[in-house]
């Protein structure tokens, strides 16, 4: 009786095996690629966002006992350093944000928090009572 699986079979069986796991990976990695790589931008975004706001609570209360109003410079310059140190340094890269950019972001991000301060602020003689 001859044997079924000859050397040349088997060999034949591997190449072609390992074509199929080629192409089936082939197919999968760009798949997963795209899932997990929006999930990780998605994330790196979310950070980012955290960070800034972040940021911008402790850019104001820094310079909340001051007598002189803050410099707006002053106020980028603290948000920026925590979101490029603590906060969010790798999002950043992740993302590709470029300078001016972030310091738009964080304009935006410092004018909406000082704004929510601000209105959290009793109104002068608010707490009179006639």
């Amino acid at each position: 009786m001859q044997a079924f699986l000859t050397p040349e079979l088997i060999n034949a069986l591997l190449a072609l095996t390992s074509v199929a796991v080629t192409g089936f990976v082939g197919w999968l990695a760009p798949a997963l690629r795209a899932r997990w790589g929006i999930d990780l931008d998605a994330r790196a975004r979310e950070t980012l966002h955290s960070a800034l706001n972040t940021g911008a609570h402790l850019a104001w209360s820094r310079v909340s006992n001051r007598i002189d109003p803050p410099d707006m410079n002053e106020l980028i310059r603290i948000l920026l350093a925590h979101v490029a140190g603590e906060g969010a340094g790798q999002a950043v890269h992740r993302l590709n944000v470029s300078q001016s950019a972030l310091r738009s972001l964080a304009e935006a991000k410092l004018m909406e928090v000082g704004t929510n301060l601000a209105l959290q602020l009793p109104l002068p003689g608010a707490d009179r009572q006639d």
